[in-house]
């Protein structure tokens, strides 16, 4: 019976041969004759001008134009799509701008990819232009299209045609579309780097054997269904084609990962680590897993899987080992045993010199195998007298461990704060304002929001979720740390600080340039967001690393103040206007959200505010899963006594940011003048001496 994996697989290969671009002139030349026959002018000369390269390029032409007015009504001459509205979902033209990364919304891109439900509604409704769909959502350039060949690969799978020009001349790659927020298609997968210039080869030498070119003579009558039954039998063996591809990379560095997978599965179900281990150490497993397998349990396969799985992923390992504590001697005549942490790969900073004592090391074990926990105490005794009598000094244990944290957003200003700041502070703004998809986890159905009621929905699952209580009336948020549109001149900064312990170099340096439109920049996009939050965070941090440069307590203070003046610590935001009722808005807006229980309501909240704020991967979660997979892997294939341990944090971690004691820089001095009454003083008996004698002095008189 078909596995549901291979079913999987199988419909990737027929997603990406539909998804296949291939240049023919021939097509082009059919459809302009068919242009004219409706009456369309045609300029030979000018192949850019053609609707063949004009759709490809994902360009309206003419009679695209006039198609869709009559099919819309006369309502428009684009076709439409809906867009996100604070009033509802609304129409928009459908056209390269409107999903552009830079000029739209590259989430629209992301909902109407090849095969969705946005896709094939808009299909549906606009059946005679495919190409024009798929032009628009994969563009090709026309001066790529128009100067290629026969038979040449202009798109496929997410992968671009493009000419490159180097030392080794001028030669064609394809180049994988990264385009900032698409989502990508994961058809062709990079290391796959030979399968679509075979998969053009083997194109053109069908082409050579089965197109027969005398049938396009102008002075031939033939069948006009000759080429479309040409090109069907062509595009019906592309999908056989890429299967067997794929089959020849097997065992070779372009082994797809579905056959990674199912050759792991078949050597210890390994295959379900396959999507968390980075492409280098899946394809060390990959080839030398025979070899591991046999020879499981030796100390070269255990040291080759940590240089290789272990050290390339950034998964710290440790040991322990058993020594005798003589501290306590002579008043002990028995020495105590403790477990001494013994670096396997990597230091750990700030716990290399961890100990343990051996009931400590049999806690932390106990979970590992069913008769673990079975009288831990009196096996630590029992292992305690044993080693304290013991002549060697260091005895090695089995245990490995792997303790990780994921300081990635440890920071003093982190970015998720940010994130929701700005979303709070923009969409009040009305100047946030992408289009947010997310699954109704009930139904599955898409449903499509404006930032703004993204993030009241969002307060209302949460709220409900967690607690069943929620706001009767939407609220005004406080925000915190948006930038000042208007910043503090220089001079009105000086004013907050002393002259002698802050120079104008400084506090310039600390102002910088701000963000002078933030009011007024508008956001169109979710990953344009997540971008702009970026910039704020990082000069929030730039901001206090000159902070931390000042080591002088005093003035170190004067900055952090002069810095708060460069944004609003608390800035009120209405959302909605005061006193509107949540029930009000959800049944204006058609939210249905009565039926959902509390984790379907937690859910949908999280959903939105992960595709609102662009922050849609979780950092802690994949590192999580790196390590999960490492260390598995590693137990598989060690020895059956070997115990692993290992543990990361759950969430992002949280900076206290104290600061460290600093000194002043400020000195005092004082003058005064004293009147000091002395005696007065006689030298007896002074003398000094010469070169050649000594001379006697009588007394002489001194007052002080």
């Amino acid at each position: 019976m078909i596995s549901t994996a291979y079913r999987l697989y199988r419909n990737d290969i027929f997603t990406t041969a539909k998804t296949l671009v291939v240049r023919h002139l021939e097509a082009a030349i059919i459809m302009n004759h068919i242009l004219i026959a409706k009456g369309y002018t045609v300029n030979p000369y000018d192949m850019t001008t053609w609707k063949y390269f004009l759709n490809m390029a994902g360009e309206y032409h003419e009679s695209d134009l006039d198609d869709i007015y009559a099919l819309n009504k006369g309502a428009s001459e684009f076709m439409q799509i809906k867009v996100s509205s604070n009033t509802g979902p609304v129409d928009a033209n459908f056209t390269k701008a409107q999903i552009d990364p830079v000029t739209g919304d590259v989430s629209l891109a992301n909902e109407y990819r090849y095969g969705t439900d946005y896709y094939n509604e808009l299909l549906t409704r606009y059946p005679d232009h495919e190409s024009l769909i798929l032009g628009i959502l994969n563009p090709v350039d026309t001066a790529i299209s128009v100067a290629a060949e026969d038979g040449d690969i202009l798109y496929c799978g997410g992968y671009h045609r493009s000419t490159v020009i180097d030392s080794l001349g001028t030669r064609v790659v394809y180049v994988k579309r990264t385009d900032a927020g698409y989502l990508d298609l994961n058809l062709i997968e990079a290391h796959e780097l030979s399968i679509i210039p075979k998969l053009e080869q083997w194109i053109k030498g069908f082409l050579v054997r089965w197109h027969n070119r005398d049938y396009s003579a102008p002075n031939i009558k033939y069948d006009d269904m000759y080429l479309a039954s040409m090109l069907g039998i062509l595009y019906l063996n592309i999908p056989k084609q890429l299967l067997n591809l794929r089959l020849a990379n097997c065992h070779t560095a372009e082994a797809h990962r579905f056959h990674i997978r199912e050759f792991l599965d078949s050597h210890g179900f390994l295959g379900r680590y396959v999507d968390a281990l980075p492409l280098k150490q899946l394809l060390y497993l990959y080839r030398n897993v025979c070899w591991i397998e046999s020879n499981a349990g030796k100390q070269q396969v255990f040291q080759s899987m940590v240089d290789n799985l272990a050290t390339p992923s950034n998964v710290p390992l440790a040991g322990y080992k058993l020594r005798h504590n003589l501290s306590q001697q002579p008043e002990n005549i028995l020495p105590d045993t403790i477990a001494q942490r013994e670096v396997i790969n990597f230091i750990h900073t700030g716990s290399i010199y961890k100990q343990m004592t051996i009931a400590q090391v049999l806690g932390r074990e106990q979970d590992l195998a069913r008769e673990n926990a079975r009288a831990i105490d009196q096996q630590a005794l029992t292992i305690n007298a044993r080693t304290q009598i013991a002549w060697d000094n260091e005895v090695p244990t089995k245990l490995i461990e792997s303790d990780m944290i994921d300081p990635t957003d440890q920071l003093p200003f982190p970015l998720a704060p940010v994130l929701m700041n700005l979303w709070i502070y923009k969409a009040s703004l009305g100047t946030y304002r992408a289009n947010i998809f997310v699954t109704n986890p009930v139904t599955a159905d898409r449903l499509l929001l404006s930032p703004l009621n993204a993030l009241i929905l969002a307060i209302y699952c949460l709220n409900k979720g967690y607690t069943n209580t929620v706001p009767d009336y939407v609220p005004t948020l406080v925000t915190h740390n948006i930038p000042r549109a208007v910043q503090p001149t220089l001079a009105e900064l000086k004013q907050t600080i002393e002259p002698k312990r802050i120079t104008d170099a400084t506090l310039t340096t600390l102002k910088g340039s701000g963000f002078p439109s933030i009011e007024t920049d508008i956001i169109g996009s979710t990953d344009g967001f997540y971008r702009y939050a970026q910039s704020i965070q990082r000069e929030l941090m730039r901001q206090y690393y000159v902070l931390a440069d000042e080591p002088f307590a005093t003035a170190r203070g004067q900055l952090e103040f002069t810095m708060s003046r460069l944004y609003h610590y608390e800035l009120p935001c209405a959302l909605l206007p005061t006193n509107t009722l949540y029930s009000q808005w959800l049944s204006s807006n058609g939210y249905v959200v009565d039926t959902l229980t509390s984790d379907d309501l937690i859910a949908l909240g999280l959903e939105l505010v992960r595709q609102a704020t662009g922050n849609a991967v979780s950092s802690v979660q994949s590192k999580a899963a790196l390590q999960q997979a490492v260390i598995e892997i590693m137990r598989q294939f060690s020895s059956y006594n070997v115990q692993f341990v290992y543990s990361i944090n759950q969430s992002d971690t949280l900076l206290l940011n104290t600061k460290t004691i600093r000194p002043d820089n400020i000195t005092t001095k004082a003058r005064s003048r004293l009147r000091i009454p002395f005696n007065l003083l006689q030298i007896r008996g002074l003398s000094f001496r010469t070169a050649l004698t000594v001379i006697p002095v009588t007394t002489i008189p001194v007052v002080l």
